[in-house]
């Protein structure tokens, strides 16, 4: 009996599937430099997946495989049988070297020319898998600068990417073929390929991100220069820092795509921590809240006591002291120690100085704070995830300008960044008496869920601009989610940021009923 093309356990491999692992196996050193082992196996691949495998036989291998005449006999001739056994050898030297970590084998049984599609099952879903990216370097296509111009890229796009420490990254390869092998012993989550065209003066950058264990497009993007703009050296690097903010941001794609996955029981102890500490920063929830310091608590009780986990563990300890989840003074004494313990780790750590500036901040010394934040700007300048911070903690601090230049700089580099960070910026604007941006900027927040900031600052910005029935709606949404807020606005709000008694009188008077 023949065997099926389904794997032993019943699931049929995509047709799409089988085709990328056709790809490998043509550009793998065993079949490169072999035409007729090329074609033999592409042939008997197709026609199966064409639903045509049963027809194949020595003879139509012979006519359609290797080009021979429609009155081949292979009684008189073996040629198709010795190509079979190369072509079965060939296969077998590749799955037992380069091709050892593939996820689906192409298997030519012996004595059929019918070949099986199997799932090696060396790629099931990995919970020890981390959020990271290999880089494949850059296919030069069309004219000259194009090969200097990828290898220059590529190079530029792991300087970048390597600066978001919060992903693993691996590269640039040369081989996009291997490239997925490449994720799975570096144990990472995604590749980045792309190319760059040049034709007519014109110089075209194409870029995807693909997930490393199912091959699916996760993101991609199309930038056109004329070579007389690429001329700028800032070119290069303005394309590679925000490639490498979207793709690699604790708010950008492969955080995502790790927040996506979900997360397992046996996931280990540093990853869950991490994982949950993203997920906070998308819902800065209680719930969010408490399943991070859980996590986190759990990573650092397992002696794992680096200094980003550090950092981490003390910025939920800033969170809670803000939205009153625990004591607030020994939250802030948690933060600062904790931060203090990074930095004696790390000093380099711009995580760590922002947490630090918190404390720093509410205890009375705000130049001190401002100090802290403009170290971290310095430390990590186009990270969007830290220029965020620093934006917040600057406004926090009275330095609502330069606060706001920060945030947008961030969703600039990384326009996917949560909105609720817009939060800051609605505020600046009300510290202003711009009520109309404010408006413009609190439309971008969510309403409900607990998030009582969006349906606040809406009333506040409504209510500047007269007007009060669509006000009074947002203040009754706000007083329901979070009363104690809303009874105490002003300690809150004063309790949050730097404002003078004018400035805080006013903003209460706006929803004061």
């Amino acid at each position: 009996m023949e065997r099926s093309t389904a794997d032993v356990d019943g699931r049929a491999p995509e047709p799409s599937a089988v085709v990328e692992a056709l790809g490998w196996v043509l550009d793998s050193r065993q079949f490169r430099r072999s035409v007729r082992s090329r074609g033999f196996l592409a042939y008997v691949v197709t026609e199966t997946l064409a639903g045509r495998g049963e027809r194949l036989s020595e003879r139509t291998v012979a006519r359609g495989g290797m080009q021979r005449s429609s009155d081949f006999d292979g009684r008189g001739d073996a040629t198709v049988r010795v190509q079979a056994t190369r072509v079965r050898k060939g296969l077998e030297d590749y799955y037992s070297a380069d091709g050892g970590n593939d996820p689906l084998r192409i298997v030519l049984p012996r004595g059929s020319y019918i070949p099986v599609f199997e799932h090696s099952g060396l790629h099931a879903p990995d919970v020890s898998r981390v959020p990271g990216v290999v880089v494949v370097v850059l296919t030069p296509l069309g004219e000259e600068p194009a090969e200097s111009v990828a290898r220059s890229l590529s190079e530029s796009l792991v300087h970048h990417l390597a600066a978001h420490t919060h992903i693993r990254v691996v590269g640039p390869i040369d081989a996009s073929a291997d490239a997925r092998r490449s994720a799975s012993a570096a144990g990472v989550s995604s590749v980045l390929t792309g190319q760059v065209t040049v034709r007519d003066e014109r110089l075209t950058l194409a870029v995807r991100l693909v997930d490393a264990e199912s091959a699916e497009v996760l993101w991609s993007t199309e930038e056109v220069v004329t070579l007389a703009d690429l001329a700028r050296f800032e070119t290069e690097e303005e394309w590679s820092r925000a490639i490498a903010s979207t793709v690699g941001d604790p708010s950008g794609l492969v955080i995502r795509q790790a927040l996506g996955r979900g997360r397992s029981g046996g996931t280990e102890p540093e990853l869950a921590a991490r994982l949950a500490f993203y997920a906070h920063l998308y819902r800065e929830t209680e719930t969010s809240l408490t399943e991070a310091i859980t996590l986190v608590d759990a990573a650092l009780d397992a002696g794992l006591r680096t200094a980003p986990l550090l950092a981490m563990r003390g910025a939920l300890a800033n969170s809670s002291s803000i939205y009153d989840f625990a004591d607030t003074e020994a939250e802030l004494d948690r933060a600062a120690s904790l931060a203090r313990e990074a930095l004696a780790l790390d000093g380099d750590n711009a995580h760590a100085h922002l947490v630090l500036s918190w404390p720093t901040l509410v205890r009375g010394h705000p130049q001190l704070a401002i100090e802290h934040v403009e170290t971290a700007v310095r430390l990590a300048p186009y990270q969007p995830f830290y220029l965020i911070a620093a934006g917040i903690a600057l406004s926090a601090c009275g330095e609502w300008q330069r606060g706001s230049e920060l945030i947008r700089e961030a969703h600039s580099l990384n326009p996917g960044m949560s909105a609720l960070t817009r939060g800051w910026l609605a505020m600046g604007h009300l510290v202003n008496e711009d009520y109309g941006r404010a408006l413009a900027e609190a439309s971008l927040l969510p309403s409900g869920d607990g998030y009582v900031w969006g349906s606040l600052l809406r009333a506040m910005a409504l209510s500047g601009l007269g007007y009060v029935e669509q006000s009074q709606v947002e203040a009754a949404r706000a007083r329901e989610m979070r009363p104690d807020v809303m009874n105490d606005l002003a300690g809150h709000l004063g309790g949050m940021m730097r404002l003078t008694p004018e400035q805080l009188t006013r903003l209460v008077s706006l929803v004061s009923e």
